[in-house]
C-alpha cells in the first residue's frame, strides 16, 4: 500500500496503513471522506468502496467544494472505479441493508452526529462487520495533542453499552458491534469538569477528572464546560448529560468536579456509595471555603432564603460522615464542588441552575449587597421536588486557593458567626417593627 501523504488529511501513516489491512477483500462504508487520504488507503486493497460525503469542506479549517480534489486523487492512485460517491450526510445516503463488511466513521465528531452515523453504519453491516472510529483519544495529549470529546464520548459510551474494542492503530478504535460483554452491571457517569473561565485546571482537579474518578463505576462521558458565568457553566454540562441519556446513552449519574479541588482518587464510587446507602437523589462532599474561618460551603435552610447556615468544620467533625437534614435540623444545602446526582428520575428534568441576587438596607439605611448562589437555590428546588440530599465528609478535599483548605479535621470557627450576627440583628429589627 503507497500511503498517500500528499493528500490533505489527518490520517497518520501508521494509521492508513492498519487501515488498508482491515478492509482487504472487504466491501467497505466509508463515512467522511473529505479530499480523500483514507479512502484511497483503503481502495488499494478493498474489494468496493462507499464514499460518504457532503464533500463541502464542512468541520475542516478551509470550507469548500472538495468533490472534485476528491476524485482528481482518486484517479490519480488508480481506484476511482473501486469507489461509489454518495454525496451528502450518512442519513441522506441510500444505502443497502447487510451490505459491507466494514465501516470507517471519520465524519462531524460531536457526539450526536458520530452516534447518528453509527446508527446508518450498523444497519449497513453485514454479520460480523466491524466499525472503525477515527480520532478516538482516551487521554488529552494523545498524538498530535488534540482531544476529540465527541468520538471519544461516543466509542466509550458504545463498549459501555455491550460493543467490544478488538483493537487500536493510533487514534483508530476498531469495534465488535456483534459481541456484548459480559459485565456486571455497574453504574454509567457522565463526569463534568466546570471552570470560571480559567484556562488550566489545578493539578488536583485534573487527576481527579482524568486519572483517578473512579474504578466501580463507568465514566461513560466526560464534559467540560467553561464559563464566566458558573450557572451557565452548570447547566451547559447538565443539559448534555441530559441530552446523552435522551439520546439513547444510558446514563444512570451526573457527577461534578470543580477545577481548583482536589478530591482523594476514586471520589466518584465514594460519593456513589453513600448515595445507594443513603437512597439519595444528590450527595456532595463537603468542602470548606477558602478562609482561615474554618466555614463550609455546605449549609442549612433556615426558613429565610437570604440567610442560610453554613456549617463549620467543627460542627461537620461532629456529625456523622454521611449527614442528612435529620442531622442538621433542617433542609441541607448542598456544594457542587465535589458532587454526584442520580440523573434516571423525573426531578433531573425540573432543574436549572440559577442564582438571585437583591440589594438590600439595614435597620440604619446602609446597603447591603446579598447573593443566593447557584448550587444552594439548586438545593432549594431539589428540596421542593422531594429529593433527598445528604453530604459526607468521607471523601477527603483540599479546595486550593492561597492555602489549601482541607474537609477531614475540626479548624477554624465553632459556628457560623456571620450567621449568629445577622439573625441577631434581623430579630432586633423585627422586635423593634412589632413595638
Amino acid at each position: 500500500m503507497k500511503f498517500p501523504d500528499e493528500v490533505l488529511g489527518w490520517l497518520t501513516e501508521e494509521e492508513g496503513r492498519a487501515l488498508a489491512e482491515l478492509a482487504r477483500g472487504k466491501s467497505v462504508l466509508e463515512i467522511g471522506s473529505y479530499c480523500g487520504r483514507s479512502t484511497i488507503c483503503m481502495a488499494q486493497t478493498a474489494e468496493h468502496i462507499h464514499a460518504v460525503d457532503p464533500f463541502d469542506g464542512r468541520g475542516t479549517p478551509i470550507p469548500g467544494d472538495t468533490l472534485s480534489q476528491f476524485n482528481e486523487n482518486l484517479h490519480s492512485y488508480g481506484v476511482r472505479e473501486k469507489v461509489t460517491v454518495h454525496v451528502g450526510t450518512s442519513q441522506e445516503a441510500m444505502l443497502e441493508p447487510e451490505s459491507v463488511d466494514l465501516a470507517f466513521i471519520d465524519g462531524a465528531h460531536d457526539f450526536r452526529s458520530v452516534m447518528s452515523d453509527v446508527k446508518v453504519a450498523v444497519k449497513a453491516l453485514r454479520h460480523g462487520g466491524r466499525l472503525a472510529f477515527h480520532d478516538y483519544r482516551t487521554v488529552p495529549g494523545e498524538y498530535d495533542g488534540r482531544w476529540d470529546e465527541g468520538v471519544t464520548n461516543a466509542v466509550t459510551a458504545l463498549i459501555n453499552g455491550g460493543m467490544k474494542l478488538l483493537s487500536r492503530h493510533g487514534s483508530i478504535a476498531v469495534l465488535d458491534p456483534q459481541r456484548v460483554s459480559e459485565t456486571v452491571e455497574r453504574p454509567l457517569v457522565a463526569l463534568a469538569m466546570c471552570r470560571r473561565g480559567r484556562q488550566i485546571a489545578d493539578d488536583g482537579a485534573a487527576e481527579g477528572f482524568y486519572r483517578f474518578p473512579a474504578r466501580k463505576a463507568v465514566i461513560g462521558a466526560l464534559l467540560k464546560s467553561q464559563s464566566t458565568i458558573l450557572p451557565y457553566s452548570f447547566n451547559r454540562a447538565w443539559s448534555e448529560a441530559l441530552n446523552l441519556r435522551d439520546s439513547g446513552v444510558p446514563l444512570t449519574h451526573f457527577a461534578m468536579i470543580h477545577d481548583d479541588i482536589t478530591p482523594a482518587p476514586w471520589w466518584v464510587d465514594t460519593l456513589l456509595d453513600e448515595l445507594v446507602a443513603n437512597n439519595a437523589d444528590a450527595v456532595s462532599a463537603v468542602v470548606p471555603i477558602k478562609s482561615m474561618e474554618g466555614i463550609s460551603s455546605t449549609a442549612v435552610y433556615t426558613g429565610d432564603i437570604w440567610l442560610p447556615r453554613r456549617l463549620t468544620m467543627t460542627e461537620v467533625l461532629a456529625l456523622p460522615e454521611t449527614f442528612g437534614e435529620a442531622h442538621v435540623e433542617g433542609p441541607l444545602l448542598l456544594n457542587t464542588g465535589l458532587w454526584v446526582a442520580n440523573i434516571t428520575k423525573p426531578w433531573a428534568d425540573e432543574i436549572c441552575f440559577d442564582f438571585m441576587n437583591r440589594i438590600r438596607r439595614t435597620s440604619t439605611g446602609e446597603r447591603v449587597a446579598e447573593c443566593v448562589p447557584e448550587d444552594w437555590l439548586n438545593s432549594h428546588r431539589m428540596n421542593e421536588l422531594g429529593c433527598r440530599l445528604f453530604a459526607t465528609r468521607k471523601v477527603r478535599v483540599e479546595h486550593l486557593g492561597e492555602s489549601d483548605y482541607p474537609n477531614d479535621r475540626a479548624w477554624g470557627q465553632k459556628t457560623d458567626e456571620a450567621y449568629r450576627q445577622r439573625n441577631a440583628k434581623k430579630e432586633e429589627h423585627l422586635c423593634a417593627s412589632s413595638s
